[in-house]
């Protein structure tokens, strides 16, 4: 049953990805090598920031053998629903100290993703502790707590097979949505928050990225992250439904205002 409601779930994010979704950059880092920093998305023409240069591009993937890696790019006035999607594998590293896992970040690009010092919403794939294989929604806003959500359930494989980590932040129906699936084995689980309207008009986001925390040994990979703006928010209650977090109506938007400040 766990794998036909993902294969549904699937087919849902493929039918709105193609239908309602505008691709804001894309990158599979095929060909590439050498630093991330500096390297253009093929599709966005959006530029790297890899803060800590700890990114290596070989092999048709980003590889990180090093601790505090974190990578972003940047672009202004996004708003609605954002999708911000990746691959992961963990390719037998260790990644069992402080903080440890994988995460997928959007933030207004003050500190790491792992320790965000004013706005973000971060998505992370615990590895260390007693947590191991659960998802965390974490949000700030004015480097204040405002959310730390894990889910239930902790996702089986997450240390051995290929994982597709998604986020999304939806402004319209006001909520993060996180989902980790085992591209293997079909298993997957989901953790999500509600923000207050008052709190999504106050965060400023426009750095989205990775960052790979607790770093003690080995090559952990990255690949194909993608982020994409749903124009049509309405069509995002079947993903979440399906997922099981299912949402109330769509909200009219009642201020547009850019989600921005620096614009």
């Amino acid at each position: 049953m766990n794998n036909i409601k993902w294969s549904i779930l699937i087919a849902l994010l493929a039918f709105v990805s193609s239908v309602q979704a505008t691709t804001i950059f894309s990158d599979n880092f095929d060909g590439a090598s050498g630093k991330l920093q500096g390297r253009k998305t093929p599709v966005g023409g959006l530029s790297w920031i890899d803060n800590f240069d700890r990114s290596v591009l070989t092999n048709n993937h980003v590889e990180v053998s090093a601790a505090n890696q974190n990578a972003r790019v940047v672009t202004n006035g996004l708003n609605r629903v954002i999708v911000l999607e990746a691959d992961f594998f963990m390719n037998g590293a260790n990644l069992t100290s402080t903080l440890g896992g994988t995460i997928l970040g959007m933030s207004d690009g003050a500190g790491a993703f792992s320790n965000p010092t004013n706005d973000a919403i971060t998505l992370r794939l615990i590895a260390n502790g007693t947590s191991v294989g659960k998802l965390t929604l974490f949000s700030k806003e004015n480097n204040v707590q405002i959310a730390s959500v894990t889910s239930a359930g902790a996702l089986s494989g997450y240390d051995t097979d290929k994982i597709h980590l998604t986020l999304t932040y939806d402004m319209i129906n006001l909520r993060a949505v996180g989902i980790a699936s085992n591209t293997a084995n079909g298993a997957y689980v989901t953790v999500t928050n509600s923000f207050s309207q008052v709190q999504v008009d106050a965060l400023t986001i426009n750095s989205f990225g990775f960052n790979t925390t607790g770093w003690v040994s080995g090559t952990a990979v990255w690949d194909n992250v993608t982020m994409s703006q749903i124009l049509e928010p309405s069509l995002t209650q079947g993903l979440f439904v399906i997922s099981g977090t299912a949402l109330p109506p769509p909200r009219k938007i009642t201020s547009q205002r850019s989600y921005d400040k620096n614009i």
